[in-house]
């Protein structure tokens, strides 16, 4: 039985980019494009699907999302563990978040410029 995260608690998002054909390259990852309604260039991404508390959203900048929010938690949460990693791994930017697993443990996910590391919290 795989476990899941129970907690998920961003910590650091600094211009964390996701190529956007990197979203639809995992089957389970769904999208939609919107508009915002106080500037019409601007097109919002919002992406769901990978686990039950799976939610990025942001900035859509033609070939990628400027991602200004990013939820991972729930069922399915470890089972689709390996693919948020791939995910990330094509990103660039910054991302820091502290986990806590179904067990109790604490984890710290690291992301630098698609450099993606998972350590024992402090």
């Amino acid at each position: 039985m795989t476990l899941n995260i129970e907690h998920w608690k961003v910590k650091e998002l600094d211009g964390l980019r996701i190529p956007v054909d990197a979203l639809g390259s995992i089957p389970e990852i769904e999208y939609a494009c919107s508009n915002v309604e106080d500037d019409e260039e601007a097109v919002w991404l919002s992406a769901y699907g990978l686990a039950e508390g799976f939610e990025l959203s942001g900035k859509w900048e033609v070939e990628s999302v400027l991602v200004s929010h990013l939820q991972y938690w729930g069922e399915f949460s470890g089972t689709h563990f390996d693919e948020l990693k791939g995910l990330l791994r094509r990103s660039t930017g910054r991302l820091r978040v502290k986990m806590i697993w179904e067990s109790g443990d604490e984890e710290i996910l690291t992301v630098d410029d698609g450099e993606v590391t998972v350590e024992e919290a402090p």
